[in-house]
């Protein structure tokens, strides 16, 4: 550096480590150009370094004398020697240092998120962990601190050799949800859809423990809904092919699931559940609508829903005492309840379906819409479908 130039510098300490260990980076500028501080084995006979899991650089060090001539670098000894490389500055590079780095090597880590504490590693064939991994330790003594040596050669011939020690540090890391994104599922189910399976790479730790999920997005999020703790996503009610409530009625329905860790970090991923039809469900298909004479507004063309707001409408179908003798399980659910605009609901009617004037096929209770529009309750009977 010329004499009188200025240099800015930033000093930070790391808080993160859980052993208190300090660290420090140094970046700024000089002469309004980017510059660090290459370290120089001839100054100080060792160095203490904490570095956060998974961060590949060590330290960088100076490629070149005060002639202009290059320093050759070599890891020369140390328990974990074999863990480290030396790669020399890229021509035209803004910052004339070599850098000190982890070896790195292919693997795979998974966790399944409904098993505490599991942790397992796939290694590929001919390789083994990343160093610098907290939860996998490679050192010598598997505590997370690696011990190496490294010489340098001046044009001169002078030889510097300096022992490193390096503290890996715990840095929490995002989940990721790895079940596959397209789903086929059943009509007329109100089994689980998915139980959704992550990865998180800090399992066995508080935030490997505390994976959460939710719906964060998609077209048809609100007709399904996921457990927070579990991973389990549902339908909020029995999907029907015959009548499909997605967006835009093809049968695929798509939610994006986010899974969280205790320390804030998330990932997301979109999922396409398709509806397989049953063809043994699928019953007669009505093409019919129904309106009430004292509910309907011949203004709007609709029906008042007013009994649905004021929460006077049951949660299960009223026909059970006489005349109607009705025994049919048929229970609103909160999607339907929910349900606003044209498609709210105005009240339970219940319905025979006839081969006759005298003769009863099936009987079915069922919610009518504003505009006229049936829409099947839970349980289903095979019988009769509205289209939607």
């Amino acid at each position: 550096m010329a004499s009188g130039a200025f240099i800015a510098a930033t000093l930070t300490r790391k808080g993160n480590d859980p052993g208190g260990w300090p660290t420090s980076e140094f970046s700024g500028v000089r002469n309004s150009a980017a510059t660090a501080v290459c370290t120089e084995l001839t100054s100080g006979s060792g160095a203490d370094m904490v570095v956060d899991e998974n961060y590949p650089t060590i330290t960088l060090l100076k490629a070149k004398d005060s002639n202009g001539n290059p320093i050759n670098y070599v890891v020369s000894g140390g328990a974990d020697k074999a863990m480290f490389t030396i790669t020399a500055p890229v021509v035209g590079a803004t910052l004339d240092c070599a850098t000190v780095k982890f070896i790195e090597y292919n693997i795979i880590i998974t966790r399944d998120a409904p098993l505490e504490a599991e942790t397992r590693a796939i290694v590929l064939p001919d390789s083994q962990p990343n160093p610098g991994d907290y939860e996998l330790p490679q050192d010598s003594d598997k505590n997370n601190v690696y011990q190496f040596q490294i010489t340098a050669t001046y044009a001169d011939g002078q030889h510097y050799t300096r022992d490193f020690s390096v503290q890996v540090s715990n840095v929490n890391e995002a989940p990721t949800i790895t079940s596959a994104a397209a789903v086929s599922f059943n009509e007329d189910s109100s089994a689980a859809v998915l139980d959704i399976a992550s990865q998180d790479p800090d399992a066995g730790t508080v935030e490997g423990n505390g994976l959460t999920y939710s719906i964060t997005g998609g077209a048809d999020a609100r007709l399904l809904s996921v457990e927070p703790a579990s991973g389990i996503l549902k339908f909020r009610a029995p999907p029907d092919y015959d009548a499909p409530t997605d967006t835009n009625r093809d049968n695929v329905y798509e939610a994006q699931v986010t899974v969280t860790d205790s320390g804030g970090l998330s990932n997301s991923k979109l999922f396409q559940i398709t509806v397989v039809n049953n063809p043994a469900d699928d019953g007669a298909l009505l093409n019919v609508k129904t309106l009430l004479q004292g509910a309907y507004d011949s203004n709007s063309g609709l029906m008042s829903g007013d009994l649905n707001a004021l929460g006077l409408l049951p949660p299960k179908q009223p026909y059970t005492a006489a005349p109607f003798n009705y025994s049919g399980t048929e229970t609103l659910s909160s999607l339907v309840q929910e349900a606003t605009g044209n498609s709210a609901i105005v009240d339970w009617v219940l319905v025979d379906l006839r081969t006759s004037p005298t003769s009863i096929a099936a009987t079915r209770a069922l919610m009518l819409r504003r505009d006229g529009r049936w829409w099947m309750p839970r349980p289903a009977r095979p019988t009769c479908t509205s289209p939607m």
